[in-house]
């Protein structure tokens, strides 16, 4: 585990240019298969849903489906520069490993929060805030079908493909 690979490379070097633009904070988003957590939170299936244009998915709305999810996470920051949603302290994060962008946690630095979240016990919708596709290196911070993405619910990692 000692060696970086260059898709590594590449995520640092966009979380740093991310951070310097926002200044929120730095994190490394690390992907894995999905398990149950201790708590039992199971994620079976996320959809991703809007409208596609030249590849883009324009104002998507994320459908995430399993078991176990509890209570919403706390908010923890509101983004910056002026960008609407909210960072959830970890507890919910998108990323999408291709385009190497995350949204829904401030340690992300790309300024995309998370909108319109819906949380029960075993369904959580959400949109992306303003910052979706706005911040740079736009168009970089797009959904695009194909995309190799994850997202992370109560601490339990799930990686799909986008379609």
């Amino acid at each position: 585990m000692g060696t970086m690979t260059i898709r590594s490379a590449r995520l640092v070097q966009a979380v740093l240019a991310s951070w310097l633009i926002c200044a929120i904070g730095l994190s490394v988003v690390a992907s894995g298969a999905s398990e149950a957590s201790a708590a039992g939170t199971v994620i079976k299936s996320v959809r991703i849903s809007g409208k596609v244009s030249m590849g883009d998915i324009t104002n998507p709305k994320v459908t995430i489906k399993g078991e176990g999810f509890g209570t919403a996470p706390p908010v923890g920051l509101t983004n910056s520069r002026g960008y609407t949603g909210n960072d959830y302290e970890g507890g919910m994060y998108f990323y999408d490993q291709t385009g190497v962008w995350g949204a829904g946690d401030a340690g992300s630095a790309t300024c995309i929060g998370l909108t319109n979240l819906v949380w029960s016990g075993t369904k959580i919708t959400f949109n992306f805030g303003s910052g979706y596709g706005q911040a740079p290196p736009n168009p970089v911070w797009w959904l695009h079908r194909r995309d190799k993405a994850s997202v992370t619910v109560q601490g339990v990692i799930f990686n799909f493909t986008v379609k």
